[in-house]
C-alpha cells in the first residue's frame, strides 16, 4: 500500500465522522473535516528531507522555506492558505522546512509567516500539474 493511499484512507475515516468534545464546562468544541486537506511536513535533517523529496510527486503543491544568504532550511513557518473567495481551506502554525499539500484545483492565496515577516504568492492548482513554490526571507527578521 502507497504512502499516499494510507493516508488518504486515515483522513478518509476522520472525515467520514464529526466529534463533538467538551472543552470548558460552558463550550463545546465540533470537530468537523469539512475540507480535508493531505499534508506532509518537516524535512529536518537529511533522511527527512531526502524521504519528503521522494514523495513529493504524490502531492500538487510543495512549499519549501529557507533565509538568508546562505538559503538555510527553517521551520516554524506560520503557514495560511485561503481560496479565491478568502476562506481559509488550511492552516499550520509551524510549518517547514518542507510542507506537501494535496490540494483541489482553484486558485489560492498562500501567506507564510517567520518572525514577525510575511510573504505571500498566489498558485493555481490543476490535476495535471503540480507547483513548487519557494518562500526565502533575505532580510533579517525579527527576533
Amino acid at each position: 500500500m502507497s504512502i499516499k493511499h494510507a493516508l488518504l484512507s486515515s483522513l478518509l475515516l476522520v472525515s467520514v465522522s464529526a466529534a463533538v468534545l467538551p472543552a470548558h464546562a460552558e463550550e463545546i468544541v465540533v470537530l468537523e473535516a469539512a475540507r480535508p486537506v493531505l499534508y506532509q511536513n518537516g524535512g529536518i535533517g537529511s533522511d527527512e528531507q531526502a524521504y519528503m523529496r521522494k514523495t513529493a510527486k504524490d502531492f500538487n503543491l510543495r512549499l519549501s522555506f529557507s533565509e538568508a544568504k546562505s538559503n538555510e532550511y527553517i521551520s516554524d513557518v506560520r503557514l495560511s492558505i485561503f481560496d479565491n473567495a478568502g476562506n481559509l481551506v488550511f492552516n499550520l502554525q509551524s510549518a517547514g522546512p518542507l510542507t506537501n499539500l494535496q490540494l483541489p484545483d482553484g486558485r489560492y492565496r498562500v501567506a507564510a509567516s517567520f518572525k514577525g515577516l510575511t510573504e505571500i504568492q498566489q498558485v493555481t492548482i490543476t490535476d495535471k500539474q503540480g507547483h513548487d513554490l519557494s518562500f526565502h526571507w533575505s532580510r533579517p527578521a525579527k527576533s
